[in-house]
């Protein structure tokens, strides 16, 4: 959490919030490139003051939106694969996983599973780590699964997880393969799906990962 002045503490103050007068704490007579002994330390003094009030002032004149799109596919299973997720309240389950990714600035495409795993797709914040949100996820949700009485077999979810990047051509067919679980799993298990996932993704598949 930042202060209110925006700055972590021990950090120094960007110089475009800085006071005049403060830059680098060179004199305002540096800054307007007055010296009352022209040394060649002084002339560098100069210089080097010159260049950061014209930073300065390009900071302040100039206003850079930064845009990002970082598509996060993500799975994670229960704890040894138990199913122990009601297929008839999961629904529940996936409201509160969307708070959680909503409170944390994650916009959510869609979430969908299975008895034993949860598949979601969303656009992660640029200011979170993927696992940081994803031990955050898991976390909160472990305690509401426990606590709320609704899923009353529930032991807690696997140790590790999937997560691969999705290019913005990718969206759609991500989410129709996410919203499609139900039917990809009549004919298919877990076990068979994740390490197809796994694979396609050019990653190591170590069936220890998932027992």
């Amino acid at each position: 959490m930042l202060p209110s002045g925006g700055v972590p503490a021990g950090c120094p103050m960007p110089l475009c919030n800085a006071p005049d007068g403060a830059l680098l704490n060179v004199s305002p007579q540096l800054i307007l490139g007055v010296a009352s002994r022209p040394t060649a330390q002084s002339r560098r003094d100069c210089t080097i003051a010159e260049k950061i009030a014209n930073y300065s002032y390009i900071c302040k004149k100039s206003v850079i939106m930064s845009k990002t799109k970082c598509l996060i596919h993500l799975v994670f299973a229960t704890k040894s694969r138990k199913t122990t997720i009601l297929m008839p309240r999961k629904a529940e389950l996936y409201n509160y996983i969307f708070g959680i990714l909503k409170n944390n600035n994650c916009f959510v495409h869609r979430i969908n599973g299975m008895s034993d795993h949860v598949h979601i797709l969303f656009d992660l914040n640029p200011s979170i780590a993927l696992a940081d949100i994803v031990k955050a996820i898991k976390r909160c949700s472990t305690l509401w699964l426990k606590g709320n009485g609704i899923f009353p077999y529930f032991e807690g979810w696997q140790e590790g997880y999937y997560a691969v990047s999705v290019g913005p051509d990718g969206l759609n067919a991500c989410r129709q393969y996410i919203v499609n679980q139900e039917k990809h799993h009549s004919t298919s298990s877990f076990i068979d799906e994740i390490k197809d996932l796994i694979l396609h993704s050019n990653l190591q598949w170590y069936s220890k990962d998932w027992e």
